[in-house]
């Protein structure tokens, strides 16, 4: 079994039935693009890239992630009475059944591509803590993290000021100037890391409704206000 070798993503499944750790373990030990760990202990090191588990654990999974594990995006499956509940948990992908292994395997692949993304038509990487583009890198709090994984995960989408403050978790009006603030150093951050981003690119604001990143390809940028 490849485990913890990094050549791809650490995908940790937690609370697995037998039955279905057998079938995932003889599927994930015949690709070369994903390393598998079944264990309930989010302790251990390297932290994993994602996060798989049953749609009725979201609860403990949660408790489980808020020990330095809360920025790792989780992939929930179960049936589709749970899927609200789970999104609501702060899920990123959920799995209706029935599902089958190929589908997960895609999931999988959709839920790591945000690590290297596009801005003004430049290609950056981020990680939690970590923002690198061609000119520098930097360090980016978690809530930074967050803010922009949403905007990377939606490209040249606009996503909503309150979408942010419910990925943030945080107990307070969506009219605070939270997100502003992280959002006025992201765009500093993503400048210094092209070595300047031009004016029709970055992170652009659209009033009374929340933020986009624009990726820098043609079609979206001819849309952008």
């Amino acid at each position: 079994m490849k485990t913890e070798t990094r050549s791809g993503p650490v995908v940790q499944f937690l609370f697995t039935e037998p039955e279905l750790e057998t079938r995932l373990r003889w599927y994930f030990d015949r690709v070369d693009d994903v390393n598998v760990r079944f264990r309930n202990d989010l302790q251990q090191l390297p932290i994993a890239d994602v996060l798989v588990f049953p749609a009725e654990k979201s609860t403990q999974v949660l408790e489980l992630a808020g020990h330095g594990c809360s920025h790792v995006p989780r992939i929930a499956y179960g049936p589709a009475s749970l899927l609200t509940a789970c999104f609501g948990a702060g899920c990123s992908d959920f799995l209706r059944e029935p599902w089958d292994i190929d589908e997960l395997h895609i999931r999988l692949s959709k839920s790591v591509t945000f690590r290297r993304f596009r801005v003004g038509g430049q290609v950056l990487e981020m990680a939690p803590g970590y923002l690198s583009g061609q000119k520098s890198s930097c360090g980016i709090s978690h809530g930074e993290y967050l803010v922009l994984r949403l905007l990377v995960g939606h490209p040249d989408q606009v996503v909503p000021r309150e979408v942010f403050f419910y990925a943030l978790r945080r107990d307070v009006s969506t009219d605070s100037r939270l997100v502003d603030v992280y959002i006025s150093r992201l765009r500093k951050k993503l400048d210094a890391a092209v070595g300047s981003l031009p004016d029709e690119a970055g992170i652009q604001s659209v009033r009374g409704v929340g933020y986009r990143l624009i990726s820098g390809n043609a079609a979206a940028a001819s849309g952008c206000e």
